[in-house]
């Protein structure tokens, strides 16, 4: 071997050492990361504890850096505080349609304004709202979507819930 080639070999073995010690594992392993933020028993606190708003940045700033990002709701975020009972849930439906969130559950509040105006929400919430046992007892079939797919790249995701008060 040519005292070339060795040089270039070393050299080259000097780089990628260089590169796997000095650039951190998040930069290589960043597209590659789904990232799951949800929200929980919100009851209405728009500003309470991160709040709507900061939901928002930070969901933007994490946009920044990889797409694969699914924000989801469990449930319980449009009844607690006067701007949940004078809207009875739309004031709070049109905030998460304005963050995007891409799933949602029922939980036992979003029934509090009756089961109408809660098929009315599920139809404005972009999103949607699923569960796999919420059955209409009178067709005995499912009254939402029992899961979503999501497509990150070559990775599917589903999110299901089942319904239970």
């Amino acid at each position: 071997m040519h005292i070339y080639q060795l040089k270039i070999r070393q050299l080259f073995l000097a780089l990628l050492t260089f590169c796997f010690i000095f650039i951190p594992n998040s930069a290589w392993a960043i597209q590659k990361d789904i990232i799951i933020l949800y929200t929980n028993d919100v009851h209405c606190g728009i500003e309470d504890n991160l709040g709507y708003t900061k939901l928002a940045q930070y969901k933007e700033d994490l946009q920044q850096d990889t797409p694969y990002i699914a924000l989801v709701d469990a449930g319980d975020a449009i009844q607690g505080a006067p701007i949940g009972k004078l809207s009875t849930g739309e004031a709070i439906i049109n905030i998460m349609n304005e963050i995007g969130y891409d799933f949602a559950i029922p939980g036992n509040h979003e029934f509090d304004y009756g089961m109408d105006r809660f098929l009315i929400l599920n139809d404005k919430l972009s999103c949607g709202y699923y569960s796999s046992n919420l059955v209409n007892t009178i067709t005995g079939k499912n009254l939402l979507p029992a899961y979503k797919i999501f497509q990150f790249d070559d990775k599917k995701n589903s999110f299901n819930r089942c319904y239970n008060a």
